[in-house]
């Protein structure tokens, strides 16, 4: 079975940089590369970000781009990214009325002796295990099952005989175990503390009203973005799409798959082709031309808008990559990428939020 295009998340660049390969030589204008490591992804975009000798707006019907009706996101989407967020971070809970039993991860403090001596490595504190489970020697935590929280337990153990350390290896042993308490994960609260804890490192944010915020605005970012997408790719009037973005969406798919075959299934192209049951490459841009138009769409249109609301690019622009984004991408295709955001930032900036 034929798989479906997946290359148009790699080749639109609304969020994060989505290039798939190691770059290289450009193919000549109206050349279909399948060469491995054949693909630039600045080829044909020049110094500005601008697609090179293309006039956009002599192939796009221009249209109301400021001042278009964008439908707000809820309330509940907001409060799923919450609920999200803490089941990702959950809150411990620390049982102490009930006894241990098989698979309960537990706290533990421990010293271990052999012959009455403490050995090195031995002792532990605030140790989490699995009551039961083979983490430790022997049947170390098998005996700590039935035990309540605040006891001590003597616990009896016998060194395998190729244990690591020589010098323990078949001796008996006995560990001095506080049973602390039983770990379970509880629900966390949506609070100041949860924020300050566990999101400001990526976030920033400290309460969790700023947090709240700062999930409405991503959410809308995204939201609006992936309308404008469709927008530009299904409902802006163009006459045609010059013939060079049409290449260069073809050869970015190309570089798609050739990435995809080496790196995923370890596979020669042919024969990744010949595996998805494509007779050759021909065949699989046969497959994805309409993707492949859409994508050439979404470009043309948003260069006509860049065009028309006189955007550029400058260098505090691209003052957040590194050089390796350069090494990779090349300055061409970073300034695309910088233009296109800023049409959707105009757009976005000016809309009808309902």
């Amino acid at each position: 079975m034929k798989k479906s295009s997946k290359f148009i998340a790699c080749v639109l660049m609304l969020f994060t940089l989505s290039g798939c390969g190691d770059g290289g030589s450009a193919p000549s204008s109206g050349e279909t590369s399948a060469d491995e490591g054949s693909f630039d992804n600045s080829y044909g975009i020049d110094e500005n970000g601008f697609w090179e000798g293309v006039n956009a707006l002599d192939y796009v019907e221009m249209f109301e781009y400021k001042g278009m009706t964008l439908s707000d996101i809820s309330d509940e989407d907001v409060q799923n990214e919450i609920d999200y967020m803490l089941e990702a971070f959950p809150a411990e809970k620390r049982i102490t009325d009930r006894a241990v039993e098989d698979g309960d991860t537990v706290s533990i403090d421990y010293v271990g002796s052999v012959d009455g001596i403490e050995f090195e490595g031995g002792s532990s504190k605030g140790a989490y295990v699995t009551a039961g489970s083979a983490e430790f020697i022997d049947d170390f935590l098998t005996q700590i099952i039935g035990r309540m929280p605040g006891e001590t337990v003597n616990v009896e153990v016998t060194f395998p005989d190729d244990y690591h350390k020589a010098d323990l290896r078949g001796k008996d042993a006995v560990f001095v175990v506080i049973i602390n308490y039983i770990s379970e994960n509880g629900k966390a609260q949506w609070n100041d503390e949860f924020v300050a804890t566990n999101l400001y490192e990526y976030y920033g944010c400290t309460t969790a009203a700023e947090m709240e915020e700062t999930i409405r605005s991503n959410l809308r970012r995204i939201s609006f973005s992936d309308y404008i997408e469709q927008y530009f790719m299904n409902e802006v009037p163009v006459s045609s799409i010059p013939e060079m973005l049409i290449e260069y969406q073809k050869n970015s798919m190309i570089d798609y798959y050739q990435y995809e075959a080496e790196y995923n299934y370890n596979m020669g192209f042919d024969e990744y082709l010949t595996f998805n049951g494509f007779s050759d490459v021909g065949e699989l841009i046969k497959e994805h031309q309409n993707a492949i138009d859409k994508n050439a769409t979404f470009y043309l249109v948003a260069q006509a808008i860049a065009e028309d609301a006189g955007l550029s690019v400058g260098d505090e622009d691209l003052a957040d990559f590194t050089e390796s984004d350069f090494e990779l991408y090349g300055l061409p295709f970073l300034k695309q990428h910088v233009l296109i955001n800023k049409v959707l930032d105009c757009i976005i900036e000016n809309a009808v939020i309902e």
